[in-house]
């Protein structure tokens, strides 16, 4: 998820391979699920429009809440530090 609200959108036909390159997944993945690379991306997607974290957009996956971005207490990812 912290990568879809850093890049804002990810091809739906690219996720299968994002996730085998991802080592937490891979991993996760052999020990948990057992299931073909398909599958995972198809389960944890559909997990993410579940919860209304994620929606899907003209083939992408985009973040629910447009514009959400990640921003660190130092101000940088994404815009300024958040005031006290």
């Amino acid at each position: 998820m912290f990568s879809l609200l850093d890049k804002q959108r990810m091809p739906l036909a690219g996720m299968p391979a994002y996730l085998d390159r991802v080592g937490m997944y891979r991993e996760f993945n052999a020990l948990f699920f057992l299931t073909p690379r398909p599958g995972l991306a198809e389960l944890l997607i559909g997990e993410l429009v579940k919860a209304g974290a994620a929606r899907i957009t003209a083939g992408d996956i985009v973040p629910a809440l447009g514009g959400a971005r990640m921003i660190w207490p130092s101000g940088s990812l994404g815009g300024p530090a958040p005031s006290a």
